[in-house]
């Protein structure tokens, strides 16, 4: 008896080893799978990108505090010197925020595309055309503008027209002297410039050259990671969530003995483990966004403060909904645990029922 009672403990301790194996491996994997299943959701998805941009006011941000940083006092419009408030001004009119909002759409579609694989070649293009177009409006105007508000000379006054060549307005209109004269001499130091100017930029070959490579070189980089994610959205999710199902099946034969410890120890594996990940998502949405944002900010470097705050409330705000796309699964798991712990007890009920010994006909009739 003793000996038997000895077995029968070494067989309970190994099934109970062998089910926190097994229950880690379901929550490894439960893991891995809500993990896929928010990275193809959210990080490959070209919505989730322009939904935090628009969230953040990148785009009106971008044209109110980061092109102002772009323009300077110094030869901006071609030849044509301005100070730098005036350059900011009309830098803000040549590109307007729903252009920047189009531009930037655009180039993370196309970038979500081709990482993901639906795309063979990676094209991202700034159309200059537009801008292109209103610059010589805008600047045309601004000139206007200014000659029309330039008094005329005194006598013996010198008006500086020679400084016309030079990109800058005479400080006044001689007498006499047209002004429409003034703006066409002005406009032509800028027009020729604008004309010459690219109709698109191509950022991949832009950033190619910054590196020093040429485009496909750069583009290699990114291969190991395109074929990662390719796999892990396809065969990756199917594979993760086999091994659950296999991970609870087994768990389930090894305590095929009875129904009630079948089900009871499923139900709390699904429960502990979804209990695990809800406390996880919860921690990670409170923490990781003001952690990655404070971050972003010590970032020491060239970067414009102005520019580094517009991608620390980006990076925030999208960790925040990445974080915040675990706790739903964690409440379902859960909830499926719970539900299944409940319904052990109805089972295990029932077979102690069905199982109880009938009495014996034979002893009674005796």
């Amino acid at each position: 008896m003793t000996g038997d009672r000895r077995i029968t403990q070494l067989v309970n301790i190994t099934r109970w080893v062998a089910t926190i194996i097994l229950g880690l491996i379901f929550f490894a994997a439960l893991m891995l799978n809500i993990s896929i299943s928010t990275g193809n959701a959210k990080l490959l998805s070209a919505d989730f990108y322009k939904k935090h941009l628009v969230d953040t006011n990148v785009y009106a941000r971008v044209h109110n505090e980061i092109l102002p940083e772009v323009a300077s006092s110094a030869e901006f419009y071609g030849s044509l010197r301005l100070p730098k408030q005036d350059a900011q001004e009309l830098l803000g009119q040549v590109f307007p925020v729903g252009y920047i909002q189009r531009q930037t759409e655009n180039s993370i579609t196309r970038f979500v595309s081709w990482f993901r694989s639906e795309a063979d070649s990676l094209d991202i293009t700034i159309d200059l055309t537009d801008p292109k177009t209103r610059a010589k409006t805008v600047v045309a105007q601004y000139i206007a503008i200014k000659v029309d508000a330039l008094p005329q000379c005194s006598p013996g006054q010198d008006p500086g027209t020679g400084r016309a060549q030079a990109g800058e307005l005479p400080s006044c209109i001689p007498v006499g002297m047209d002004r429409s004269a003034v703006k066409t001499l002005a406009i032509s130091q800028v027009t020729p410039l604008l004309d010459q100017a690219r109709g698109k930029w191509d950022v991949v070959q832009q950033a190619a050259d910054g590196r020093g490579e040429s485009k496909r070189e750069f583009l290699a980089h990114f291969d190991d990671s395109r074929r990662l994610a390719k796999f892990a959205i396809g065969p990756g999710y199917i594979l993760t969530f086999l091994a659950m199902v296999l991970a609870v099946l087994m768990i389930a034969l090894l305590h095929v003995y009875s129904r009630k410890a079948m089900v009871r120890s499923v139900g709390y594996t699904v429960l502990i483990c979804g209990l695990v990940v809800l406390v996880i998502a919860l921690a990670a949405q409170s923490v990781w966004p003001d952690r990655i944002h404070a971050a972003i900010l010590a970032i020491d470097g060239k970067t414009p403060v102005a520019a580094l705050k517009l991608i620390a409330d980006f990076a925030s705000s999208a960790s925040r909904d990445v974080a915040g796309s675990f706790v739903r699964p964690g409440v379902i798991v859960s909830g499926l645990g719970v539900f299944m712990v409940i319904v052990s007890w109805v089972v295990s009920e029932g077979k102690e029922q069905a199982s109880s010994p009938a009495p014996k006909r034979g002893k009674a009739a005796r």
